[in-house]
């Protein structure tokens, strides 16, 4: 399963750098059921090379984004 979700990880980074994005970003902000699993946000971390956040409660929108706080992966 862990080789599934890297390389899932490992081709969103590859999208990434060809549209001109940086990598790594200055961090990964984590939403939906997934960032409530610290496994594959710590996979996440490793493989984008940045922090990950997730959002104190369900339903982020773009205005709550102060509500995040930092993980430690």
């Amino acid at each position: 399963m862990r080789a599934i979700i890297e390389g899932q990880f490992l081709s969103m980074r590859g999208h990434a750098e060809q549209c001109g994005l940086p990598v790594p970003p200055k961090r990964i902000i984590a939403t939906g059921g997934a960032s409530s699993n610290p496994t594959i946000l710590k996979i996440m971390a490793s493989i984008f090379g940045c922090p990950v956040y997730t959002s104190q409660r369900s339903g982020m929108h773009a205005q709550d984004i102060y509500l995040c706080s930092p993980l430690t992966y």
